[in-house]
């Protein structure tokens, strides 16, 4: 949760919005993961759309978060030591 009188202090949600996430697991509204990635809002729905982006919970019909865990998992999924790492991880097997 951000600090009190911080910028986005309005926009967190609490964890306990979307059961049953541990209370030290932060929850960031769409704009917080878009902002915290340096994207836009819409680059991050299509990621969401097209299952390119981390786990995400739904919390009403038009509002959407995502878990500081679900979000650190998918980073870790994309973190490579090389290029040839990353070729190697993502490329389909042959066959």
């Amino acid at each position: 949760m951000p600090e009190p009188g911080s910028d986005n202090t309005r926009d967190a949600l609490p964890a306990s919005a979307a059961n049953p996430a541990p209370p030290h697991d932060e929850i960031l509204t769409e704009p917080q993961f878009a902002e915290e990635h340096n994207t836009s809002v819409r680059t991050a729905q299509r990621w969401r759309e097209q299952g390119r982006g981390p786990e995400f919970i739904r919390i009403g019909p038009r509002r959407i978060g995502y878990r500081r865990s679900a979000i650190e998992r998918w980073r870790d999924r994309r973190t490579f030591t090389s290029l040839a790492d990353e070729t190697a991880r993502t490329s389909a097997p042959a066959g």
